[in-house]
């Protein structure tokens, strides 16, 4: 094979190259295409999540100890919400007092919600927060009682009820 073969070879070659680069550029310019979109939504709900504290069992109501006799929880009432938030406490069935089957003892119990100092339990208290998780509430009684209070058992059932 000569120089002039070779030449013409490599014309050929170089040829061909730049004949199948030009092509496959422009094979995608050529192709049909088509494209759709979509759109993904979704609802965040106001969501509110109450969790009471733990019973509190008062020490011994006895009529000779230093009055009001005092409790608290052991844990907090906790409250989660997305957005701001109201959380009433308060007895809504007892008229504040405590009660066996049948008698109330003579005074209220007071509560105190948070820290805000005691109130009767039939007034209760309110408490306002805003959105996070776990806003830790304190809950504490208290109770006096007199030497005119039959001896027995006594309960109260106090209700946290929130909203936003």
């Amino acid at each position: 094979m000569g120089v002039s073969n070779m030449k013409r070879t490599v014309i050929i070659l170089s040829l061909i190259f730049a004949l199948v680069t030009a092509l496959s550029a422009s094979i995608p310019a050529l192709a049909n295409t088509d494209s759709k979109t979509t759109t993904v939504s979704g609802t965040v709900p106001t969501s509110l999540e109450v969790t009471a504290p733990t019973a509190i069992t008062m020490p011994s109501l006895d009529p000779a100890a230093s009055q009001p006799i005092s409790g608290s929880s052991v844990t907090a009432g906790i409250v989660k919400s997305n957005k701001a938030w109201t959380l009433n406490v308060s007895d809504l069935s007892n008229g504040g007092f405590m009660k066996n089957v049948s008698t109330a003892l003579g005074s209220k119990l007071q509560i105190n919600v948070a820290g805000q100092g005691y109130k009767n339990a039939d007034t209760g208290d309110t408490v306002i927060g805003s959105k996070g998780i776990n806003s830790s509430i304190s809950f504490a009684a208290q109770q006096t009682v007199a030497w005119t209070d039959d001896p027995s058992s006594y309960s109260i059932t106090i209700t946290f009820a929130g909203s936003n």
